[in-house]
């Protein structure tokens, strides 16, 4: 699980790994698919906190 801090216009204020899944191919995989976007759509107006903190969990299907 990603915990992502997102700012009221739409930056990626931070990040962190909060749960591994012990594989860093997977882990770096999961990095790149938020950190790529750079920026976010801005937060509505009808938003008055200070941020959003969002919390991404990844499904992997590792059975092949």
């Amino acid at each position: 699980m990603w915990i992502l801090t997102v700012q009221p216009d739409g930056t990626i204020g931070g990040w962190k790994l909060d749960s591994s899944t012990h594989d860093d191919a997977i882990n770096r995989s999961a990095w790149g698919s938020v950190v790529t976007q750079g920026k976010l759509q801005p937060l509505p107006p009808e938003f008055h906190g200070p941020n959003l903190v969002l919390r991404i969990y990844y499904m992997v299907n590792t059975d092949r």
